[in-house]
């Protein structure tokens, strides 16, 4: 039987690790946290569609990279003015743009966020709330009647708000009113989000178990593992995860108390125990 010929051996590609790979697809710089990547995705993409969202009416609206570096950076200024710098942040909502600013708002201004599923009932939730010592909480419109029952058992949060874009006016959705806040302040010469500086090696998440077997268990990251890369060589490496404790850093301002603006607080009574199918505006990302 006739056999072709073996094929030459594929060169080896020392990494910057000292390992060898096979074949190296793609060459990346090290990104040392959230506020490096936002900024090099804006840089080199610009105008590339960087996600798409769904209205309830099925319109589609696009964000491209350097959009979303202005909404971050507006977003993460009206947190520090806000007090909300450095705090840790309980963040349930659908899957949406505003999640994704909100997400990398908190993180980019030396925040704690604290994502939390959906699906879970009022209870765990404000359980969960309370462990991660959150004293604000970003919530999506599916969450609007449960909201009174669980700031109820969460006493440390201060700071409630609505992101849900396509919200009721009568549910008082904050994303946006942020956002212009955020845009009217860095007009006015606002440095506060650019002067931040972020420490690779302090917790900046707290993820939950799923709980299977048994109550959910919290453990804290780092910044430079949820990056996808370490920080750059020489620096100093974040330590392994660890269960999160019940600490809270500093603030760095006044924290604004909840207000009619930011949560609307129907009857305290009202409230699911198991949580629906979610049929809010769907959130995809673009190629």
């Amino acid at each position: 039987f006739w056999a072709p010929p073996p094929a030459p051996p594929a060169p080896v590609v020392p990494t910057t690790t000292g390992a060898n790979m096979v074949r190296k697809y793609f060459v990346t710089p090290s990104l040392r946290d959230f506020k490096e990547l936002v900024e090099r995705a804006a840089r080199e993409y610009r105008s590339t569609v960087a996600f798409k969202d769904l209205d309830p009416a099925g319109g589609g609206h696009e964000y491209t990279f350097i959009q979303v570096k202005n909404d971050v950076a507006a977003l993460g200024t009206a947190l520090l003015d806000a007090g909300l710098g450095g705090r840790h942040c309980a963040l349930m909502a659908e899957s949406s743009y505003a999640y994704v600013v909100t997400y990398l708002a908190i993180a980019t201004t030396g925040g704690v966020v604290v994502p939390l599923d959906k699906e879970l009932t009022s209870d765990d939730l404000a359980k969960l709330i309370r462990k991660s010592d959150s004293v604000s909480v970003f919530y999506g419109d599916a969450f609007h009647e449960e909201m009174p029952g669980i700031l109820a058992h969460c006493p440390d949060v201060t700071t409630a708000i609505n992101i849900s874009r396509y919200a009721k006016a009568a549910h008082h959705p904050g994303f946006d009113t942020l956002l212009e806040r955020g845009r009217e302040l860095l007009a006015q010469g606002d440095t506060r989000y650019a002067e931040v500086t972020l420490d690779p090696t302090v917790m900046s998440a707290i993820l939950f178990t799923s709980g299977t077997t048994g109550a959910p268990r919290a453990w804290s990251r780092p910044t430079p593992r949820r990056c996808g890369r370490g920080p750059p060589p020489g620096s100093p490496m974040p330590p392994s995860p660890s269960p999160a404790r019940s600490t809270r850093p500093p603030a760095s301002g006044p924290t604004a108390p909840v207000s009619s603006t930011q949560c609307a607080l129907p009857d305290p009574n009202a409230g699911r125990t198991t949580r629906q199918q979610d049929t809010s505006p769907a959130f995809a990302a673009g190629a």
